[in-house]
């Protein structure tokens, strides 16, 4: 969820571009926020992401080389080399 332009996020009950309703909201963001990111124009400089607490989600890691090359040869059948 965000307000980059390339995919930016809109407001389900309106279908206004979150950003155009941030800046007309500046409490929803928080003054901490508005004041550290200058956000006043509505355009947040990060990506907030909505995870669900109903189902476990499997995390994703990405190891430096060596590690990789490491995992691999230990579970090829877990770690598949197809990036090295």
């Amino acid at each position: 969820m965000g307000t980059h332009v390339s995919s930016p996020s809109k407001v389900a009950t309106s279908g206004d571009l979150l950003s155009d309703y941030l800046k007309q909201n500046q409490d929803d963001i928080g003054v901490q926020i508005v004041k550290r990111f200058s956000v006043s124009n509505g355009v947040l400089p990060f990506l907030f992401k909505v995870l669900s607490i109903e189902k476990a989600l499997s995390i994703q890691t990405h190891p430096d080389k060596a590690t990789a090359e490491k995992l691999h040869a230990e579970k090829p059948h877990i770690y598949r080399g197809a990036h090295m």
